[in-house]
Formats: structure tokens, C-alpha cells, sequence
């Protein structure tokens, strides 16, 4: 069976599901640490693409959006470190370019 980037999207959000129970203690740390790494290697390795971002109104960039190539994990990061938590929503590749029209978004370059 061969591994698809959307069997990897779903282990990924396996992963990451904050409803699933975790280890406490220095055991969590550990297995963070392990799995950020795992995350970060399948991100950077096998999800990297286009990502958007947008702001919403009455943020300072406003009807702007951001274009940043990497993983969904590693853009975000990208956009935290630029602009803290001053933005609001991800969008992939597809099908944005329709929104952006629609909405009269311009592009704001970081």
C-alpha cells in the first residue's frame, strides 16, 4: 500500500489531536521533542507548498494576504514569528486565488 500525502496528513493530525491523551512528566517532553522533529521532517521532506494568509479586519494589514512556500507547520511558524497572533486565517494553494479575487486582496510581501 503505497504511503500518500494524505495518509501522511492524517497521522500528522493523529499526532497532534488534542483530544487524544498524552504522556505527563518527562516522558511528554521526551516524546514532544521526538515528535516536532517528526513533524518538521515530514513538512519540510513531503508537504511543502504555498501556503495564504490573511488578516482580519481592523488588523493592521487588512485586506492584504501573505504567500509563504513551505509545510502548513513551518509557514505557520513563519507567520507567529512575523506577525504574532495579528492574523487570521491559512488557506493551502488551491482555490485561493478565487478568494483573493473575490475579496480584492493584495498581496503583502514579507
Amino acid at each position: 500500500m503505497p504511503i500518500t500525502k494524505n495518509k501522511i496528513l492524517a497521522l500528522r493530525n493523529l499526532i497532534w489531536d488534542e483530544d487524544v491523551p498524552h504522556p505527563v512528566g518527562h516522558e511528554a517532553h521526551a516524546l514532544h521533542d521526538l515528535l516536532q522533529k517528526f513533524m518538521e521532517f515530514i513538512d519540510s521532506e513531503i508537504l511543502d507548498e504555498d501556503w495564504f494568509f490573511t488578516f482580519g479586519v481592523g488588523q493592521r494589514h487588512a485586506g492584504r494576504f501573505v504567500k509563504i512556500r513551505g509545510s502548513e507547520f513551518s509557514t505557520r511558524q513563519i507567520m507567529f514569528k512575523e506577525f504574532g497572533s495579528n492574523w487570521s486565517m491559512q488557506y493551502p494553494s488551491e482555490g485561493f486565488a478565487g478568494i483573493a479575487v473575490k475579496w480584492n486582496w493584495e498581496e503583502l510581501i514579507i
